[in-house]
C-alpha cells in the first residue's frame, strides 16, 4: 500500500455538534485530505457508494432504525479496504465484541478516546 496517502475520512454521528468537534479535531491533522460527514444511515451510504473514504468513523446510535452497526457490516460487504473506528457512548462488552467481529479496526469510547482519535485515524494510513 501507498506510504502517506492522505486520507479521505467519513465521520457518521446523529449529532450535529458531535461532527463539528470531530471534524475541528481532525482538520488539524496532516494525514487527512478531505472530510465528509454524515448523520443518517441512508445518507452515510450514499457517500459510501459515491466516495469510498479510506476511514469511516462511526456512531451506533442512529435516526431511523438503523444504527452504525448497519453501516460497518455495508462496508465490509462492499469495501474491504476502508477501515472503520467505532465512536460511540454504546460502550458495552456485547457492542464492542460484535463491532470488533463484523470487522472495525477500532472501538472507542466518545467520553475518554476523543483526544486520541485523530491519531489513531492517521496510523490506519
Amino acid at each position: 500500500m501507498m506510504q502517506n496517502k492522505k486520507l479521505l475520512v467519513l465521520v457518521v454521528d446523529d449529532s450535529q455538534l458531535m461532527i463539528n468537534k470531530i471534524k475541528e479535531l481532525l482538520e488539524e491533522s496532516a494525514g487527512i485530505q478531505r472530510i465528509i460527514t454524515s448523520s443518517s444511515y441512508e445518507e452515510a451510504i450514499k457517500l459510501i457508494d459515491a466516495e469510498e473514504p479510506d476511514v469511516a468513523l462511526l456512531d451506533i446510535n442512529l435516526p431511523f432504525f438503523k444504527s452504525g452497526i448497519d453501516i460497518l457490516r455495508y462496508i465490509k460487504q462492499n469495501f474491504q479496504k476502508t477501515k472503520i473506528i467505532m465512536f460511540t457512548n454504546e460502550v458495552s462488552e456485547y457492542h464492542k465484541d460484535l463491532c470488533l467481529k463484523l470487522g472495525a479496526s477500532h472501538f472507542v469510547d466518545k467520553s475518554v478516546g476523543f483526544d486520541s482519535l485523530s491519531q489513531l485515524v492517521c496510523s490506519l494510513n
